[in-house]
């Protein structure tokens, strides 16, 4: 090559990027737009004025380092709590790094574009930053750059806001809480308050919006319970307040909370109305419990004390520890009337309000402590309709008039009621809290009692009216049924009379007292030598030894009453023996077809009992025979008794012949194909007259149970022993029938044979249909044990005794007559006379409950004769 070189041709990174001449022995050549710290190789090739080409010199050389050309890429908030931020990202790309990164700055300031915001420098092998020392509840702007030898350039800035400082609510009631809310920054446009059950299972960072749903009864998740726009904030906000609290597109229902219940809760801020990125939350608060809901006041009690007057009572209810009364609240209204408000301070157990005569109220009553109001107990009644007056005055007595009640009321029976007076000055009794004698009292000079001196059937109405002759007292008159001649009154004895109308179920309403009077003139009757076919009315001397025309003193007659009773007992079974034992030809030869028409459902072996295969009794017409059966004295009836055994029972069988045999009563429903199968036997059933409807339709409103009359009209229901089948019907027909008393006479098994399915629980509670049966107490004695149970139904309580007499054999009578009197005994003792017929039941509702029912009726009597075939007849 030739050394005169004309110029080179300089190569960078292969590529011949530019021509240069030689002007001078040293040749600088500028090479611009070079990418710091990147390594580049040049290539110099020289050529002479011949254009001969030199071989290629090469070098590598790496430019210098500067400061980043790029920011740190996808800049992010990970974390927040009410005092830090966790920032992370991605660092610049490879190209814009421009050298070794020695670190990042981050910086940050609660304002947007902060000339001064506050840095903090990490390492480079650092993609995240935590943010300490910030204050809660503040929006935080954020930016990183990258740095080698200077900083570069800064992220797009970014901005967060921190947690806010818990909110702590306070119990409010027993179904809210109350909790302050501090208005936020103007920024923040709404809230949403997020409620859940104690205790958190997660922070509130990990839940999401989608989280945040309407109160669902069927999750234990958290839930939105309120939406408020900032603007509409209150300074305290009530929990549970039953409102609903709805954003654009959703509703939230603030939902009462459950009483003495652990909650937690949380507020989360959000910046926009229209989007829901941008907001905080407060932490969860500390647990708070609910109030226990405060008890109902208890004994609520309705007592008249004068004419439209009632005074109501009540019984403060056990509260916690140091929880007091604050009031109470109550009204009352009639039936269709305007409610009326009563002002009832915390010392108040009582009120008396004014009502009108003859009409349907309810009063309420609750209780209020810090807690909030208990639940309201509820009383409904009937006041008393107007006292009766004297009518007008005869020349021994006085006459009344009994008003008809209205139809609506199914009244079944009205009867006159006397109080008989100690003095005058006596203030009257409330009538409805009194036990009241269905005859006089044998002691003509006994003060403060009260007594049925006469009844009617609402049948026995002919017209609105019906006047009776209130009169003086003959001993020994025996009056007629049809009679309106009522010979009751005592000289020199002070009266008060009221009207007494009962409904089917038992329920008395009564009119209130009338004036007393006094019954002091006495003009002998001459009608004293008339006499009926009922009971005596009383005795005139007053003297309880005195004796009566039949020549027994009521001494004696109660001193036999206990014998009577045992040998009672052994009478009626001696006919029912009879009636089971009456020939069966005669049966078939009446109607052999009839016989035949109900079988036996059960399939168990009693079906094979004489009496099952008998059939039940025939519809034919017989009529009783005109013989006499006269009442026997008590002195007299164990001599009677035995002449009616002579001969084998002769007396007694002509005696069972004249009784009714059959009837002409109709027993359709028992025979139609869905009931038959609830029956436990199927030549023991139901007639239609006097079944016990059950609620529902034709399918489901029978039960294998009767009507009988006792003391009074529909006094007992004689039913089977319940079945499995039947068990839920049992205690529908208790509950319906607003009966407090059932008596079973009878074992659930007897000589290995099922004769009733266990109808009520060990221990504990057990549902029957819709009725919880709970057993509350037992009482056990030598021949018969009590079962106190709670019957519940539709948030409505009551108590049944239930007594068991577990001493009654399969075939016979007890050993010992003072065990059923006993049974009898502690029974009257307990049942309340003015609730529900009694249920009385043995395996399949006959023989032992008439036995049971028939000895209650004659010692309820207390009448010193005995009308034994009146008795059975009925």
């Amino acid at each position: 090559m030739s050394s005169y070189i004309t110029k080179y041709y300089i190569y960078l990174d292969q590529r011949h990027r530019w021509i240069t001449y030689r002007r001078t022995d040293k040749v600088r050549i500028n090479i611009p737009g070079l990418t710091a710290y990147t390594k580049y190789t040049v290539g110099i090739v020289a050529l002479d004025g011949y254009s001969q080409r030199s071989s290629k010199i090469s070098n590598e050389f790496t430019t210098i380092e500067a400061a980043p050309s790029g920011a740190p890429r996808s800049v992010a908030f990970t974390k927040r709590s009410r005092s830090k931020l966790t920032v992370s990202w991605i660092a610049p790309s490879r190209n814009s790094q421009n050298g070794e990164l020695t670190g990042y700055n981050v910086c940050y300031s609660d304002k947007s574009r902060s000339s001064n915001p506050s840095c903090s420098p990490t390492n480079a092998h650092s993609n995240t930053a935590q943010i300490n020392n910030l204050q809660p509840a503040t929006k935080y702007f954020v930016t990183v750059a990258a740095r080698t030898i200077a900083d570069g350039p800064k992220s797009a800035e970014i901005s967060k806001i921190t947690n806010g400082e818990r909110v702590d609510p306070v119990a409010a009631s027993y179904s809210s809480l109350n909790l302050t809310i501090t208005k936020p920054a103007s920024y923040i446009k709404e809230v949403m308050i997020i409620v859940k059950d104690a205790p958190k299972d997660r922070g509130v960072e990990e839940i999401e919006e989608s989280d945040l749903k309407p109160y669902d009864a069927n999750t234990r998740d958290p839930y939105v319970t309120a939406y408020l726009k900032v603007d509409d904030l209150p300074q305290t906000f009530m929990i549970g307040d039953g409102k609903e609290y709805n954003s654009k597109i959703q509703k939230y229902f603030n939902q009462p909370l459950k009483q003495n219940s652990s909650y937690i809760l949380f507020l989360r801020f959000f910046e926009s109305q229209v989007s829901h990125y941008s907001y905080y939350s407060t932490q969860w608060s500390k647990v708070v419990k609910t109030f226990a809901k405060p008890p109902a006041p208890v004994n609520l009690k309705i007592i008249s004390t004068a004419p439209k007057k009632y005074t109501i009572s009540w019984t403060q209810p056990f509260l916690p520890e140091q929880t007091t009364v604050l009031k109470y609240h109550g009204n009352y209204n009639a039936s269709q009337g305007t409610c009326k408000t009563l002002s009832i301070s915390s010392e108040m157990r009582s009120v008396t309000i004014d009502v009108e005569f003859n009409k349907q109220y309810t009063f309420d009553i609750q209780v209020e402590t810090r807690a909030g109001r208990s639940d309201v107990i509820s009383r409904s009644w009937i006041s008393h309709s107007a006292p009766l007056k004297l009518s007008g005055k005869t020349d021994d007595g006085y006459i009344v008039i009994l008003i008809k009640p209205k139809e609506e009321q199914k009244i079944k029976t009205v009867a006159l009621v006397i109080f008989q007076l100690q003095s005058e000055s006596s203030k009257p009794p409330a009538p409805e809290n009194l036990n009241v004698e269905n005859s006089p009292p044998s002691d003509t000079k006994a003060n403060n009692v009260v007594f049925i001196a006469k009844q009617f059937d609402i049948t026995e109405f002919q017209n609105d009216t019906v006047e009776i002759f209130l009169r003086e007292s003959k001993g020994n008159r025996r009056r007629k049924r049809e009679a309106v001649d009522v010979y009751i009154l005592i000289p020199n004895t002070m009266y008060r009379i009221a009207q007494m109308n009962t409904d089917g179920a038992g329920n008395p309403f009564w009119s209130y007292w009338s004036d007393p009077f006094t019954f002091t003139k006495v003009i002998k009757d001459d009608r004293d030598g008339e006499s009926g076919g009922g009971s005596v009315d009383g005795d005139d001397s007053g003297d309880p030894g005195k004796r009566d025309d039949g020549g027994v003193s009521v001494g004696a007659a109660v001193g036999a009453s206990f014998a009577v009773v045992v040998i009672i007992i052994a009478v009626v079974l001696a006919f029912i023996f009879f009636r089971r034992r009456r020939p069966r030809e005669q049966h078939e030869n009446e109607d052999k077809n009839k016989n035949k028409e109900i079988k036996a459902v059960s399939e168990d072996e009693d079906n094979l009992d004489e009496d099952n295969q008998e059939g039940i009794y025939l519809n034919k017409n017989d009529d009783v025979e005109e013989n006499v059966h006269p009442p026997v004295p008590v002195a007299e009836f164990a001599h009677y008794v035995n002449e009616m055994k002579a001969n084998d029972n002769y007396e007694f069988q002509k005696e069972y012949d004249d009784l009714p045999s059959n009837t002409n009563t109709a027993w359709e429903v028992a025979k139609k194909p869905f009931n038959k199968q609830k029956n436990r036997y199927g030549n023991i059933v139901t007639y239609d007259h006097c079944r016990v409807v059950l609620s529902g339709d034709e399918k489901d409103d029978y039960i294998n149970a009767s009507y009988m009359d006792g003391i009074k009209e529909n006094a007992y229901i004689a039913t089977q022993g319940p079945t499995l089948l039947t068990l839920n019907d049992m205690w529908r027909m208790v509950w319906e029938q607003r009966s407090y008393s059932i008596v079973m006479v009878t074992s659930l098994v007897e000589l290995l044979k099922p004769k009733c399915d266990k109808y009520w629980p060990d221990e504990g509670t057990e549902k029957y249909g819709d009725i919880e049966v709970t057993l509350m107490k037992i009482e056990e004695f030598a021949y018969y044990v009590i079962h106190t149970l709670e019957l519940k139904k539709d948030k409505e309580e009551r108590e049944v005794r239930h007594y068991f007499f577990q001493s009654w054999p399969d075939h016979g009578v007890p050993k010992y007559p003072t065990q059923i009197l006993a049974f009898r005994r502690h029974f009257r003792t307990h049942h309340m006379e003015q609730s529900g017929p009694i249920i009385v039941h043995c395996r399949s509702d006959s023989d032992i409950l008439y036995i049971f029912a028939s000895t209650r009726l004659f010692l309820s009597l207390k009448q010193p004769l005995v009308i034994l075939y009146s008795f059975v007849s009925q």
